[in-house]
């Protein structure tokens, strides 16, 4: 009896063994230049001739009745949704390798049910050189609806983020008042080119600091589409001068799934020779506890002391910071209250500035 018991063991080893081995497998293979994948070709439409061979399926053993299931999703970029382009379910087969231009136009690979979402797929095809994610899903079933195996692909087809950078001119970089080169890389799709710059107190706030304070020198000057101009031509809200340091940036402006976007380059600072060789007479480098002052109580006139300050055309010797009594604030008191000002900005509730007679 144990006997018995141990054959049948072994049998039902061995059937399982072969059960096993017989149960089909699938695999995707992808033929082509991915960059030049046609969509159009899920379509599957029966007929169609010419028809790109995409991919191929491996399934083995050969000769097994299943049908296959398939889909394929589309993905514009890594922050949106994916999206269904097509599915399908073929009739039964005899299981065997085929191309993907077989699905629906091979006699023995007809299909049962597909589903497309066309307006999605025409889309797509409108955009011309594919982009975005794609990924295809296959999954085998025997002929009593039984799942046996799957394959699942992704392609990854995104466009880098577009950048742009300043060539000229250089950090650190002279250039006469009159003559300023200003080149830049080119942004494919842009719309237009925006430049902004301002005067720049090296050692008292960084180049993005000086570029938002006060009034721009240059303030989103439209370039249009070129990718160089001369910076003395362009049109200023003041002047600038020999002496001076500037910083500037060129923004790109692209469309971007229908919106405006704008791209920031790093800032590049320069410093301006006044033809000749001289540059501005008398200019001071800014105090630093001043320019805090000016930024703490941020308003027209704080913004034209400190567009004064950078220029030179004010110089401290002529700056008296004064109590409500008129009595003068030693240095001590005056870095005192800047520091509380500075931790206290909400608690100034009005700001009055009454010009010195």
């Amino acid at each position: 009896m144990k006997r018995t018991y141990f054959l049948f063991f072994i049998l039902m080893a061995i059937l399982t063994v072969n059960l096993k081995a017989q149960t089909p497998t699938i695999d995707l293979v992808f033929l082509t230049d991915l960059s030049s994948l046609d969509l159009s070709a899920f379509a599957l439409e029966r007929n169609l001739s010419n028809q790109q061979k995409i991919f191929q399926v491996l399934i083995q053993p050969e000769g097994v009745n299943a049908y296959l299931e398939g889909k394929v999703d589309w993905q514009e970029s890594l922050t949106s949704g994916s999206r269904e382009v097509v599915n399908f379910r073929t009739k039964i087969f005899r299981t065997r390798s085929f191309f993907s231009d077989e699905l629906g136009s091979a006699n023995d690979l007809l299909l049962e049910d597909r589903t497309i979402d066309n307006n999605l797929l025409e889309d797509i095809i409108r955009r011309g050189k594919l982009t975005g994610i794609i990924r295809i899903t296959l999954r085998l079933f025997s002929e009593n609806g039984q799942f046996m195996d799957d394959s699942f692909k992704e392609i990854v087809l995104l466009n880098p983020a577009p950048t742009i950078s300043i060539n000229l001119p250089q950090t650190g970089s002279q250039f006469d008042v009159g003559n300023v080169p200003l080149q830049w890389t080119p942004v494919s799709g842009v719309l237009r080119y925006l430049l902004k710059a301002n005067t720049y107190a090296e050692g008292v706030e960084s180049p993005t600091a000086a570029l938002n304070s006060g009034t721009p020198i240059i303030d989103d000057f439209d370039a249009g589409v070129a990718t160089s101009i001369n910076l003395a031509t362009v049109t200023k809200t003041r002047e600038w001068y020999g002496g001076q340091k500037v910083v500037v940036i060129v923004k790109a402006v692209i469309s971007e799934s229908g919106r405006e976007t704008v791209l920031n380059s790093e800032p590049v600072t320069f410093e301006l020779v006044q033809s000749g060789g001289t540059g501005l007479p008398n200019t001071v480098e800014p105090d630093a506890n001043m320019v805090r002052l000016a930024e703490i109580v941020k308003d027209n006139v704080a913004s034209d002391f400190l567009t004064k300050l950078k220029d030179g055309t004010i110089n401290m010797s002529n700056v008296q910071i004064i109590d409500e009594n008129n009595v003068p604030l030693t240095p001590a008191t005056f870095l005192i209250v800047l520091s509380f000002l500075e931790a206290n900005n909400s608690l100034i509730v009005s700001k009055t500035f009454i010009p010195k007679s």
